[in-house]
């Protein structure tokens, strides 16, 4: 993605490697504050994966009980019980959509 260097003023292309650690293509080292990003659209789309996982946590510390639990962890995709893992994405993603309107405001 672009950024511009605070530092320097210049345009550069980086990759992220890390959460909030940059590389330039020199193999130089940055992290986010170093940085005007270009491509806003990039940053929103990693926050709303970000919040999305958050908000996945969030429910499924939430579920009814300790089986609704194991059917997530252990069965995803086994059909033999409930699964709730496609309503909790679901519901993680709308979570995130919600956060990110509102951030943009």
């Amino acid at each position: 993605m672009k950024a511009i260097s605070k530092k320097t003023g210049k345009t550069v292309v980086v990759k992220e490697i890390f959460e909030n650690v940059f590389y330039d293509s020199d193999g130089n080292s940055y992290l986010t504050r170093d940085f005007d990003f270009i491509d806003k659209d990039d940053h929103w789309q990693r926050l709303r994966e970000q919040a999305a996982i958050e908000a996945m946590k969030c429910a499924i510390k939430l579920l009814p009980d300790e089986n609704a639990y194991y059917d997530i962890v252990s069965k995803p995709f086994t059909g033999e019980t409930k699964n709730y893992s496609n309503e909790i994405a679901e519901f993680s993603v709308k979570c995130a959509d919600a956060l990110i309107e509102q951030l943009k405001k």
